[in-house]
């Protein structure tokens, strides 16, 4: 395993998220009786190095995130394992930030959804992501970025 620059690794995780648009959320509930693991593609956005999405109140994923705030998302080669909270309405004072950069990346989504009364911003902050990548011969490796940590890795795979 070798050592990489946190520093470096958090801006490359910052950039990728910045330019992320589309991302699969997977959730699930913390009952004995709803193990399910459910996901769906989500429309996102990157705000301070954390992403944001809205969904209605009474959706599956959010019965889920009310539960159990962990979460995973990945794009692409990449894979985010995060902390999930509800914050407000997607047009409520508090979530200016969210409705302005929301409306310009999803402009479909924010004249269908954003208005709804049941519609909430959820956001999720990073703890871990994970980069899967190819050396130029094509032997594939992964790049940890851990939040909690402030550390970050490489690890060629398979562990050799």
């Amino acid at each position: 395993m070798e050592v990489l620059d946190y520093s470096e690794m958090e801006n490359e995780v910052v950039d990728w998220m910045e330019h992320t648009r589309l991302m699969v959320l997977s959730t699930c509930a913390a009952t004995d009786v709803d193990r399910q693991v459910t996901a769906r593609s989500m429309s996102m956005i990157h705000h301070a190095g954390k992403l944001y999405f809205q969904t209605g109140l009474t959706t599956t994923k959010c019965h889920q995130l009310r539960q159990n705030p962990l979460v995973a998302l990945c794009a692409g080669n990449v894979q985010v394992e995060g902390l999930a909270c509800s914050l407000a309405h997607p047009l409520a004072p508090e979530c200016r930030f969210f409705a302005e950069k929301y409306s310009q990346l999803h402009p479909g989504s924010f004249k269908t959804y954003s208005h709804l009364p049941s519609n909430v911003v959820f956001e999720v902050t990073p703890r871990r992501v994970i980069f899967w990548k190819y050396t130029e011969e094509g032997k594939p490796y992964r790049e940890f970025v851990d939040f909690t940590a402030r550390a970050a890795c490489r690890e060629m795979y398979p562990l050799e």
